[in-house]
């Protein structure tokens, strides 16, 4: 049997997005997002009924929950998007429209520029490198596995499409 020095990890776990949008060129969209987020934790266990309560999954003298860390985990995303309006759009007054809803008016500006029906040209990207993002790590001390991750998610995933609106 093997022992590993192990210390209590106290850091929280850490998520970060940063998105790029753009609606510059007409009828086109774009966004560009990076996500990361730190390695989740996870409990060691010895792999036997150290204690002899008959569950065998107790922790080592003196080593708390949630004392390893998994690798942390990245991707980069992409949606791109073009949109073609056409059809005579009802006509409407110019200007700001009262739309009854719920019980209540509400005031919102009126947008007679745009078609009645659209088509929406669109590619999307999940995980734009094709980075290996592990999961569910071994943390039993007896497992030939201990410390390795037993899974990977979110390989790169590229879906093109058209949406019709009316």
């Amino acid at each position: 049997m093997r022992w590993v020095a192990l210390r209590t990890v106290t850091r929280p776990l850490l998520t970060a997005r940063v998105a790029v949008t753009s609606t510059a060129l007409k009828n086109m969209s774009a966004q560009l997002s990076v996500e990361g987020s730190s390695g989740a934790p996870y409990t060691v266990t010895t792999g036997a009924d150290d204690n002899g309560d008959g569950i065998f999954n107790d922790r080592p003298a003196g080593t708390g929950r949630n004392t390893l860390r998994a690798t942390g985990q990245t991707a980069i995303n992409m949606f791109l998007a073009y949109q073609i309006a056409f059809g005579r759009q009802a006509t409407l007054p110019p200007g700001i429209g009262v739309f009854g809803g719920g019980g209540a008016a509400t005031v919102r500006s009126v947008d007679v520029s745009g078609g009645k029906y659209r088509v929406q040209f669109y590619i999307q990207g999940q995980n734009l490198t094709n980075e290996s993002n592990y999961l569910g790590y071994s943390g039993t001390l007896t497992s030939p596995f201990f410390g390795r991750p037993t899974t990977v998610r979110d390989m790169r995933k590229i879906d093109a499409g058209i949406n019709l609106s009316f």
